[in-house]
């Protein structure tokens, strides 16, 4: 069971802030956002199919479906490179630097 004090301690042992949370099996309600939202997580992954967009709630950001039917050279092409906060994201982790090398 996830707390706040856990998440605390998890970080510590870590050595960083722990910003990104995945709903196990894509669960979510009002009480499990609250909660991720009180612990202090700044993103959080649905399982819920979509792009996210400016109206996004970064705690619910829902996933794009790749399949076999895709190679992963098209991933980029799902996302819009005006989304600052999929950007913001993918640029802290420099996968648009990996994308850039598979095109």
């Amino acid at each position: 069971k996830l707390s706040k004090e856990k998440l605390l301690e998890l970080q510590k042992s870590l050595g960083f802030k722990v910003n990104h949370f995945a709903y196990p099996k894509g669960i979510v309600n009002d009480r499990i956002l609250k909660f991720v939202k009180k612990a202090g997580f700044r993103f959080a992954y649905t399982t819920k199919p979509g792009v996210i967009n400016s109206k996004t709630n970064p705690l619910l950001i829902p996933r794009i479906v790749i399949d076999k039917s895709r190679n992963i050279s098209d991933f980029p092409n799902f996302l819009s490179e005006g989304n600052l906060l999929i950007n913001k994201f993918f640029e802290d982790l420099g996968i648009w630097k990996t994308f850039s090398i598979l095109k």
